[in-house]
């Protein structure tokens, strides 16, 4: 795909728009979510057969679910709200002037222009999910939709054309160079999902133009396996999740770590889960493929390097002859990959689990915070009922979003912050914290009638001189007390 499109003129032209109204009213901020909102509802079998032709299998029900649903979810979730985040948030104002009258209060204001861009993996939900927040905020958007999905990246750019003019949201379409060229614009704020190091690229050109960044970049997302955890249960929810549109999601998880004397348990129950859920795989309808065969010859070469090098027990849960390493991917265990893997230095992003046994839940705590591969993931979970190891993971680790016994449920509540921290990315983009993502905090401060500073301005008085002296000693006694 390629682009003729002036991404710096189209920047101009939004902010000209701002300009004009730099302060959008209730009504135009909501008036633009419930086109978003329509524009959605009215074009879901476009968008279904868009994604079936990028993805060659896409089961309908996972976009009317990922894409759909929880896309118009989170939407009507600002919606609801903008009246309520818009409020000038008042604070706190001292003594002489806060008893006096003064008022200290923060108000929100728009931004400007935000560039967005998105992945391929839930290209409608990670292109226009964020803009609940966006567009409740006040500011106008320019969206990158991934040329890899390129049948679902023109629908959206035909979507969009009819339902905005370019000065409230706009789409530039385009390769990589494309993206290089978007991510160095000069936007007021610049959100990015996608991999790490694509995101530290994005980060770079954007420092060039002190443009601040939202990056929500993933990462090795783990899962801790307590010894009180019921493995009938958590065994149907993983694979389900490492399965789910063929693994390519930001929130699966990449590494497991069970108890020693359950991990063979363990694996028995996936290969029956997934047999029970996909009996079918190399032609089951509701197994969705991978992208493309770059994605699956990268796929087959993480596997390759482990077993040529003996750095790991690669267990395939389908029987190779019958089932090969193809489109569908059929899920796969590796036991206790050697950390200097590509398989554990990257994000998998496929139906692939590293799978590590443990005897003390103290070293698993340690790995998750010093191991350079898996610490600060996106998403770290947890499955059981121990209080203690919980105690532990919540107050001795660092992840994005933390959830017990399930997966990935805190991305659909709306009102929790999404993000990643560290290695996984920075910023949030769901609920007030959104909002106040890609809002300016301007902090506003009217003063009381009453005249304050005048005693002390020069000469200063030995009375003056006195009082502060005072008010200093005070100062001073309070904090050594």
């Amino acid at each position: 795909m390629t682009t003729q499109v002036n991404i710096k003129a189209l920047i101009n032209v939004q902010r000209k728009a701002q300009q004009d109204e730099p302060f959008p009213s209730l009504e135009v901020r909501a008036s633009r979510i419930k086109r978003l909102i329509g524009m959605l509802a009215s074009n879901e079998q476009k968008i279904c057969d868009a994604l079936m032709a990028d993805f060659g299998n896409r089961p309908h029900i996972t976009t009317q679910m990922a894409e759909i649903l929880g896309t118009i979810s989170t939407l009507k979730y600002a919606l609801d709200n903008i009246e309520k985040w818009l409020q000038p948030n008042l604070r706190n104002t001292p003594p002489p002037a806060g008893p006096a009258g003064a008022v200290s209060e923060v108000q929100y204001m728009p931004l400007g222009s935000v560039g967005v861009i998105s992945p391929w993996n839930l290209p409608i939900n990670l292109s226009f999910g964020a803009m609940g927040a966006i567009f409740a905020a006040g500011n106008r958007i320019v969206l990158k939709p991934s040329e890899v999905t390129e049948n679902t990246s023109q629908l959206i750019q035909e979507m969009v054309a009819a339902t905005f003019d370019p000065s409230e949201l706009a789409v530039v379409t385009g390769g990589p160079e494309v993206s290089a060229e978007f991510a160095a614009a000069p936007f007021n704020h610049l959100m990015f999902t996608g991999s790490t190091a694509i995101g530290r690229k994005v980060a770079v050109a954007a420092a060039q133009n002190l443009v601040p960044c939202t990056l929500e970049l993933g990462g090795k997302n783990s899962i801790v396996v307590s010894k009180t955890a019921d493995l009938g249960d958590i065994v149907k929810k993983i694979m389900m999740i490492r399965m789910v549109n063929g693994g390519q999601i930001c929130l699966g998880p990449d590494v497991l770590f069970v108890p020693a004397d359950l991990e063979e348990e363990f694996i028995d129950k996936c290969r029956n889960i997934a047999h029970k859920f996909f009996p079918q795989m190399q032609s089951d309808p509701d197994y969705g493929q991978i992208i493309n065969d770059r994605q699956v010859e990268r796929l087959k070469g993480l596997l390759a390097e482990v077993e040529e090098r003996q750095a790991g027990d690669v267990v395939y849960l389908f029987d190779r002859e019958q089932v090969p390493l193809a489109r569908r991917f059929p899920p796969v265990i590796v036991k206790s990959p050697s950390s200097d893997t590509q398989l554990m230095k990257n994000e998998v992003f496929g139906p692939i689990i590293s799978v590590f046994p443990y005897t003390g839940f103290d070293a698993v705590v340690e790995r998750l915070n010093s191991d350079e591969n898996i610490r600060e993931p996106l998403a770290l979970y947890y499955f059981g009922d121990d209080q203690q190891e919980m105690d532990k993971l919540r107050y001795r680790s660092q992840s994005g979003g933390l959830c017990f016994n399930t997966l990935a449920a805190h991305y659909n509540v709306e009102d929790l912050p999404f993000g990643g921290v560290g290695r996984s990315g920075m910023g949030n983009y769901h609920g007030v914290e959104g909002f106040k993502t890609f809002s300016h905090a301007r902090a506003v401060y009217t003063q009381c009638k009453q005249d304050f500073l005048a005693p002390m301005l020069p000469p200063h008085s030995e009375q003056i001189k006195a009082h502060v002296a005072g008010m200093v000693k005070a100062v001073l006694g309070a904090q050594n007390d």
